[in-house]
């Protein structure tokens, strides 16, 4: 995946938290989850052959207003491939010229609450992280993780879930919302992920600072948005 931040999701079975590669990865207890990549209500409705088309768009900085494209928006097209792993099964999504390219897998799960998760890996035999997750009420914590990849100041993430739902390009989602938050207290990066029902990932967007401007605020670098699914 080009970037994600794991975070350690602590409702789902026995979950153990891993420091690799600058994020924190979840290991799942795979008994107290239930596989449903198939059913039509799943997070994301995995099947060899299913297919999403995306809308890709990278932008520039806030210092020469008004905000444009760095890039001219372009279609990215993932499709999804069957992939086994010892005890849950992943599909890899193979989506060459988009956030997950070239290569991601994902599965969806559920505990015995009522809540859904996307479990994600980066690789096949790395350890399973949480991608998104439901909750029961706006602004929920899932969890939070730091990275230690600059002791003297360590990023700390958090991974909030929204109960309430918001139309997308035609699409009903969910929202996660992760925060990146440095040694100094200073929201340096956030990332929003929409996921529809029965469709999958319907939006992600990236905030990250804008260092020419005084204060460095956030402002949107990259979104990928789903146009189109198409179901084998």
């Amino acid at each position: 995946m080009k970037k994600y931040f794991a975070l350690s999701i602590l409702t789902v079975g026995i979950l153990v938290l891993v420091i690799a590669c600058n994020k924190s990865a979840v290991v799942v207890n795979n008994n107290n989850n239930n596989n449903n990549n198939v059913d039509s209500n799943a997070l994301m409705p995995l099947k060899a052959g299913n297919i999403w088309v995306y809308q890709d768009s990278s932008w520039d900085s806030l210092h020469a207003a008004p905000q444009v494209l760095t890039d001219t928006a372009y279609l990215s097209t993932a499709t999804a491939t069957s992939a086994s792993e010892p005890g849950i099964l992943f599909y890899n999504f193979v989506d060459y010229n988009g956030w997950f390219g070239p290569y991601a897998y994902f599965a969806t799960a559920s505990d015995q609450y009522g809540n859904s998760y996307l479990l994600a890996m980066d690789s096949l035999g790395t350890n399973p992280y949480t991608y998104f997750a439901t909750a029961s009420t706006d602004g929920a914590l899932l969890g939070s993780s730091q990275d230690f990849s600059n002791p003297a100041c360590l990023t700390t993430y958090q991974q909030f879930a929204f109960a309430s739902t918001k139309v997308i390009n035609g699409f009903t989602c969910y929202k996660n919302f992760i925060t990146a938050t440095n040694c100094n207290n200073v929201n340096v990066e956030n990332q929003v992920e929409y996921v529809s029902p029965g469709v999958g990932i319907v939006r992600i967007e990236d905030w990250v600072q804008d260092t020419t401007l005084p204060g460095k605020p956030l402002y949107l670098n990259y979104s990928q948005t789903l146009t189109k699914y198409i179901p084998k």
